[in-house]
């Protein structure tokens, strides 16, 4: 089959709009870079990860979408009981999220156990409901205001959005699980190994990478008004959504 006369124009367009595979690769590793070298910073309270179209390598305007997502450093989401076992409760908060099978995609966080820094923004965030502590995501969020001093943002889901230097982003506060939710996502685990993608060692390193819980909660609770909206934190994908992209072949990624 010949090639169409339009495909190469179109293809060259692409890589004038996008990028060769060697800047995109170099886009991302500074971003990597940058993550890495505030996380290992000993003062920070907090880990940062850096999403968005801007760490998947498109700089152009166009394109511009850049999401931060902070998790404090020493507080655990796990699965279940035996897993808490392997934190220390005089030091570290650990927080037990209980999947809600009536609504895909949303948990709610009980504390099993506070850090002893009564300043922490989870500290202020707790609500009782039948004589257990929850966190609160509407109290975190509505808390996380004042963590942006001297800065006009608006929220925009569970962010604050922000504008610098003419370009706005999305800075969010959330929570951080080692674990990978493997009951909870099955079903796209079937079609992964149905398909036959991603590759086999792309979905393990996504396995292991565990998952991030962010200070919304569902269209269909707000929709409905429930009374336990407050206590719904969504299930945050960022880092396996970074590692399908970063997956892809450059003609894949100009298309995508």
């Amino acid at each position: 089959m010949g090639t169409h006369p339009l495909s190469v124009p179109l293809y060259d367009k692409m890589l004038q709009a996008v990028g060769d595979e060697e800047e995109i690769a170099m886009r991302r590793t500074a971003f990597d870079i940058g993550d890495r070298l505030y996380n290992i910073m000993k003062i920070n309270a907090v880990n940062r990860k850096t999403t968005g179209s801007f760490r998947e390598g498109l700089e152009k305007k166009t394109f511009f979408d850049l999401d931060i997502l902070y998790y404090p450093t020493n507080h655990h989401v796990v699965w279940n009981d035996a897993d808490s076992q392997h934190y220390n409760f005089n030091n570290e908060t650990v927080i037990l999220a209980e999947y809600q099978e009536s609504i895909p995609g949303i948990v709610y966080l009980r504390m099993l156990s506070m850090h002893p820094s009564n300043n922490s923004l989870a500290s202020k965030s707790c609500t009782q409901r039948n004589s257990l502590i929850y966190l609160s995501s509407v109290l975190y969020l509505k808390g996380a205001d004042g963590l942006y001093r001297d800065h006009q943002v608006y929220k925009h889901g569970p962010c604050q959005s922000n504008t610098i230097d003419g370009n706005e982003y999305d800075g969010a506060l959330g929570f951080a699980a080692r674990k990978w939710p493997t009951q909870q996502t099955k079903h796209w685990l079937t079609r992964c190994k149905k398909f036959g993608w991603p590759h086999e060692q792309v979905l393990k390193n996504i396995l292991s990478s565990g998952c991030h819980f962010v200070a919304v909660g569902s269209k269909q609770s707000m929709y409905e008004n429930d009374p336990n909206l407050e206590l719904e934190w969504r299930l945050s994908f960022n880092q396996a959504e970074e590692k399908l992209v970063d997956s892809m072949n450059h003609c894949q990624f100009l298309c995508y």
